[in-house]
């Protein structure tokens, strides 16, 4: 017996063509406006999971690139910090060589002593220093300054702190301690300075007072030296988070150029497939007349 197709199962058909076709020129149009082809896992469930590993791997250079953000000002505050200590142990070792040279008065040496003074509380405003909400010279003792307000170190010991800023390589510097610094194993800076001032102002033995100014002379060439050697500690790492920043930068443009191709929407194509589905709505509902009923009436 011939099969015969009935108006009921001829609108049915009708029906899931309509359906089909919105369905492609909602995608297209979607794919226009926001330039993409994935715009729902369910869009592409390969590539989808391909783009979310792509985004979770760029949130992670984002982190460390936040972390080196953090370590470069606070390397850049530790060493212009270093870089006016220099320059104070400089003046210091001026002045203690006007101090003992033969033609300086008692009074200019009285002079002498008030400025080494001064610089002995500047020395310890540098040491003291604070980045935001931290010790600059503090290291991973951060709950009180390196030293008190008449320069005696924290009794706490205290190591560098370091922070991670690429994932499988060693973390870096963001500073170095007071104790590295500010002390020469024989005691610190701000001895040196009290001990130099008191022999500006003498003692009533000239010889003493001599000889601890030649002394404190060289405890300030071995600190001069310390405060350079960190200078170029903190330079290489900055040198390193440099290399590091540039390097996150070029991974992330990869990364980014990898996920537009994955989702990126062909336009031109979406274009095409949004009229081919436009023009089967048209021939629906022109069929629809044909056949002496409305697009409603199909769709009821």
């Amino acid at each position: 017996m011939p099969f015969r197709i009935t108006d009921s199962l001829m609108s049915a058909r009708l029906v899931q063509q309509l359906s089909l076709a919105r369905q492609k020129q909602a995608a297209a149009q979607e794919q226009i406006s926001s330039g993409k082809r994935i715009n729902r896992p369910s869009d592409d469930p390969v590539g989808a999971e391909k783009v979310m590993n792509i985004r979770v791997s760029q949130a992670a250079l984002a982190q460390f690139k936040k972390a080196i953000a953090q370590a470069d000002e606070k390397l850049r505050v530790g060493d212009s910090a270093l870089e006016s200590y220099e320059q104070l142990l400089d003046r210091a070792g001026a002045l203690l060589a006007q101090g003992l040279s033969d033609f300086t008065t008692p009074e200019a040496r009285q002079a002498l002593a008030v400025e080494i003074e001064g610089l002995r509380e500047s020395a310890l405003h540098i040491a003291q220093l604070k980045h935001g909400d931290e010790y600059v010279f503090g290291g991973t003792r951060q709950d009180q300054p390196p030293l008190d307000s008449t320069g005696i170190p924290a009794a706490t010991p205290s190591t560098e702190q370091l922070l991670q800023i690429e994932a499988d390589a060693p973390p870096v510097i963001t500073g170095v301690r007071a104790e590295d610094v500010f002390s020469d194993g024989s005691g610190t800076v701000f001895d040196v300075l009290a001990n130099a001032a008191t022999a500006l102002r003498g003692t009533g033995n000239p010889a003493a007072d001599r000889a601890t100014l030649e002394a404190m002379m060289g405890r300030l060439n071995d600190l001069g030296s310390r405060a350079r050697s960190a200078r170029v500690r903190l330079g290489v790492a900055l040198e390193r988070i440099e290399a590091v920043g540039a390097r996150l930068d070029a991974d992330n443009l990869v990364l980014e150029k990898v996920a537009q191709q994955a989702e990126s929407a062909d336009i031109a194509q979406a274009a095409v497939k949004l009229a081919e589905a436009s023009n089967v709505i048209d021939a629906i509902a022109q069929t629809a007349r044909f056949r002496r009923n409305s697009l409603i009436d199909i769709l009821g």
